[in-house]
């Protein structure tokens, strides 16, 4: 898999992480590298292929403190972190921090888990809940009035989608994109390429909402200067976001959404 390094102050990575996953769905991402356009970000690499190799050359920060740095690949930063340490000869060193970063478990597959997933009997609604959180699954969706709507409300998502199809929108989400939420893109008669969720259109723009983290945050583009439209074929929601869970937190998750987020369905009865 392909795998970077970006360095950042102290407090950003999170932020410069969540922009990485919105990132994903531009067509620019891989020429940017996966790096979002932030003033956190102190230095980064290209993104590196099995087998290749890359030296970063930076000034060091002139102030003491923790900067941490992360791949930011989407969803890699969650798992693939560390902190480089601006301090004196002389200073101690903090102990390891005892946060507890999530472990790589495995690049899971369809394959691996579509039968389980078309047996969802006796789950734990705990647990599926907690690996809503943990997922990021509730930074972006809403279920049974928890979490933000900035992608499809999954309350009623079995309607739609249950088991192994559930599951394969999870693992694979540029497959089927839902139309409302798929990433507009529009280059201007300056060649410049702006990609996000159409809001609205009228007789004289496009207004877009280029990073669903920031929804105050509208950009509005003159149709007399729009060159070209297109609809993205890549979706916002990235691959690999659960890598760090266990088979049995995936099923109880897939259980969480398929059961609207109601702790008394039967998915969860013993």
């Amino acid at each position: 898999m392909p795998h970077n390094l970006v360095l950042t102050t102290p407090e950003r990575l999170d932020p410069i992480g969540e922009a990485a996953m919105i990132l994903a769905a531009d067509p620019r991402a891989i020429a940017k590298h996966y790096v979002p356009n932030d003033p956190g970000v102190l230095g980064f690499s290209p993104i590196l292929w099995p087998g290749e190799q890359y030296t970063i050359y930076f000034d060091s920060p002139t102030e003491k403190g923790a900067y941490p740095f992360a791949c930011s690949f989407p969803g890699h930063w969650r798992v693939m972190r560390g902190t480089l340490y601006v301090a004196d000869t002389d200073d101690q060193l903090p102990p390891e921090s005892t946060d507890t970063e999530r472990a790589f478990v495995k690049q899971w597959k369809l394959e691996d888990l579509a039968d389980d997933a078309e047996q969802l009997t006796h789950r734990s609604f705990t647990r599926g809940l907690d690996s809503f959180h943990v997922a990021g699954c509730i930074k972006c969706h809403k279920i049974n009035c928890q979490g933000k709507q900035l992608g499809p409300d999954l309350t009623e998502a079995n309607k739609r989608f249950t088991g192994s199809k559930l599951l394969q929108q999870i693992l694979q989400p540029s497959d089927e994109i839902n139309k409302n939420y798929q990433t507009y893109l529009v280059v201007d008669t300056s060649g410049k390429t702006t990609a996000g969720l159409l809001l609205r259109e009228d007789p004289q723009s496009l207004h877009l909402l280029t990073n669903p983290l920031l929804p105050d945050e509208v950009t509005t583009i003159p149709k007399s200067e729009i060159e070209e439209t297109d609809m993205s074929k890549q979706s916002t929601m990235p691959e690999g976001l659960l890598m760090t869970l266990s088979r049995d937190q995936i099923l109880d998750l897939l259980a969480f959404i398929q059961a609207g987020g109601d702790p008394k369905h039967e998915l969860f009865q013993p």
